[in-house]
């Protein structure tokens, strides 16, 4: 199948809009006829990853500043956590060196036309509706708007996420189109989840198994925050960009298990991922990846925590609980997330409720449920 390319994008690919814009078309058509598209679809927004001094370094701050003096974004376009809260980075012993570029950065998203959302869960800020084509590329941020809101996203990486940010296009495949969505896995729940960090686990382990196919769940149960959890260690340990929930997701009732692969998953699998993390000693406890919901906030109002405890959310989500947050002691941190800040540098040891942060902290981290870090 040949990519179809309109009269306007023939003369975008020409170069007659300017170098910047033919560069990320070129880009976004190659990936297109890569994997089949047909054509490009308008997005209704792009989220970008990538955006940490830590992650990116030298040669993506010098990207991006090159880049920002030509280009614009077109669409609506979010932006995932840096490496320091932007506010309180010198009380927390961050370096001026780092917080410098780090802001650099972020001026040079802000002049391309970025809202500074700083947060892996924007779609707490704005949420995509049932059908929206977006380009995002935060992989937990994928999973959980294809899966839960019903939006169609591929798992971008971030410079094609940036390419559609500026050209308001993306390559029509995958998760795009009805084909592309379609359940790979049968998942089979005997396990007994009592934390919303138990579905994280179930995640982690469903991830592995999966790679890069849709699972569907039979007989899983819970809210949006264990969604949350489930998307965001499936993209982790696995390429998942959605799944399916009898009786939970938008789209369950339309898909067909028949003859699909099966898997069961008891309580011995959810306890062999903490065991992976085991540990104690730690000095420090990180709650928030993903960032927490304006629920999860409320119910840690209610109790205090047992250590240090670092609390990641989005900054303009619920700034009402954050007094009350750090009056029970919490150290609420907005803009950032510990495992792409040079924070977790200062521990040897972490406890952490999410098997997302424990798979990228590594050594770090020591996995537990979030009941456990609290009292």
């Amino acid at each position: 199948m040949s990519l179809f390319l309109s009269r306007k994008e023939e003369h975008i690919l020409d170069g007659e809009e300017g170098e910047v814009l033919q560069k990320c078309y070129r880009l976004l058509v190659r990936l297109g006829e890569a994997f089949g598209a047909d054509r490009l679809i308008p997005i209704k927004s792009a989220h970008l990853s990538g955006i940490s001094y830590k992650s990116i370094g030298e040669p993506g701050l010098d990207f991006l500043e090159d880049i920002s003096q030509e280009a614009r974004f077109k669409v609506k376009t979010t932006i995932n956590p840096c490496g320091m809260d932007l506010r309180r980075w010198r009380k927390l012993g961050v370096g001026e060196e780092f917080a410098q570029k780090q802001l650099r950065i972020l001026r040079a998203l802000r002049r391309m036309g970025a809202t500074m959302t700083l947060t892996c869960t924007p779609y707490y800020l704005s949420a995509p509706t049932r059908g929206d084509h977006l380009s995002w590329a935060e992989s937990s941020a994928v999973c959980y708007v294809n899966s839960v809101l019903g939006a169609r996203t591929n798992r971008e990486g971030a410079l094609s996420a940036l390419a559609s940010a500026i050209a308001g296009v993306t390559p029509n495949f995958g998760i795009h189109k009805e084909e592309g969505r379609k359940p790979e896995l049968l998942v089979k729940i005997k396990a007994e989840l009592r934390s919303v960090s138990d579905y994280s686990a179930l995640g982690f382990k469903v991830g592995r198994e999966a790679g890069d196919r849709i699972p569907f769940f039979k007989g899983l149960k819970g809210g949006k925050e264990e969604m949350k959890a489930l998307a965001a260690s499936l993209a982790t340990t696995g390429a998942v960009p959605m799944f399916h929930a009898e009786g939970l997701t938008p789209d369950w009732e339309k898909q067909d298990t028949i003859g699909l692969e099966k898997i069961e998953i008891e309580s011995s699998d959810i306890r062999k991922v903490y065991e992976e993390f085991e540990g104690e000693g730690f000095e420090a406890a990180f709650i928030g990846c993903p960032h927490l919901s304006e629920r999860e906030l409320r119910e840690l109002c209610h109790s205090r925590p047992r250590v240090r405890t670092f609390v990641c959310t989005a900054r303009n989500l619920a700034p009402s609980l954050v007094r009350p947050l750090r009056k029970s002691g919490f150290e609420v941190l907005h803009d950032t997330c510990l495992v792409v800040s040079p924070l977790c540098e200062k521990y040897e040891k972490l406890a952490v409720d999410s098997s997302k942060a424990a798979y990228y902290l590594k050594s770090k981290a020591v996995l537990k449920r979030r009941e456990e870090l609290i009292k």
